[in-house]
């Protein structure tokens, strides 16, 4: 009996775990305990393939620290890069939730599948990114100077470097939120990268309170993680990266009647 194929070219209709046929609908809401069991489905999908997943994590990580010492164009080439290798990591997470295993090389399946509308998301998501640094940045170094002056006459420090704080994390989230599953979306489902981005946001909105309690656990997850070198994020990271695809399907999948 041979395995799915998780190279074929992508549909709206997948295959769950049971090998029942699902289709992508609209954004479910889930309960508050999903933020757990999120987590622990990762982790299923990292001990279907540790070595694997440890070397795609340990590639990732060295692609990125390349790519960061370019001058001028690191911050594109990670933005362009990083929903590429997230879209290969998916495949990964969901041939290791159907097959039980997982292979080094889906990495970089979506890089030749798909590279076009991950590319053209990696844009958008750069284009947000860029209008929040300077948003911030403006409210930031107004503050700084604001609070030079306040200092000097023995005033009190200004106010909007805490309201430059705010408004960073205020955009910065809805950014994370409509990137989230973007990636799942547009290697799965061959959605565009507007739309990808959008349903991955409407997906985040309906699941604020499992995301508060999944952010909660793996804040705390993370902590032991960094402490030996780092090393701990070599499992944490692949199950982070697996729980995406747990949310994904919980969230977005339905199965066909």
């Amino acid at each position: 009996m041979s395995d799915p194929n998780p190279y074929q070219p992508p549909s709206s209709e997948v295959m769950d775990e049971s090998n029942s046929p699902v289709t992508l609908g609209p954004p479910q809401s889930m309960p508050a305990g999903c933020g757990w069991s999120w987590i622990t489905e990762g982790f299923a999908i990292f001990r279907a393939g540790p070595g694997p997943w440890i070397g795609m994590v340990i590639v990732y990580l060295l692609i990125m620290f390349v790519v960061g010492i370019l001058p001028l164009i690191s911050i594109v080439l990670v933005n362009i890069l990083a929903p590429l290798l997230m879209a290969g990591f998916m495949i990964a997470s969901r041939r290791g939730a159907t097959t039980g295993r997982i292979e080094f090389a889906d990495m970089f399946v979506a890089v030749q599948e798909k590279s076009t509308p991950l590319i053209l998301l990696g844009l958008i998501i750069l284009g947000f990114s860029a209008v929040i640094m300077i948003i911030s940045g403006a409210l930031f170094f107004s503050s700084v100077a604001d609070s030079m002056d306040a200092a000097q006459f023995g005033g009190a420090p200004d106010a909007k470097f805490l309201l430059a704080v705010l408004i960073y994390l205020g955009l910065l989230i809805p950014l994370m939120m409509g990137a989230w599953f973007a990636p799942a979306l547009i290697v799965f489902h061959d959605l565009g990268p507007w739309d990808a981005f959008t349903t991955s946001f409407k997906g985040c909105l309906v699941n604020i309170i499992p995301f508060l309690l999944y952010g909660i656990i793996a804040f705390i997850l993370m902590i032991p993680a960094i402490i030996p070198l780092g090393l701990g994020m070599l499992v944490l990271g692949p199950t982070l990266i697996g729980s995406i695809y747990a949310a994904y399907k919980d969230i977005f999948l339905v199965t066909e009647q």
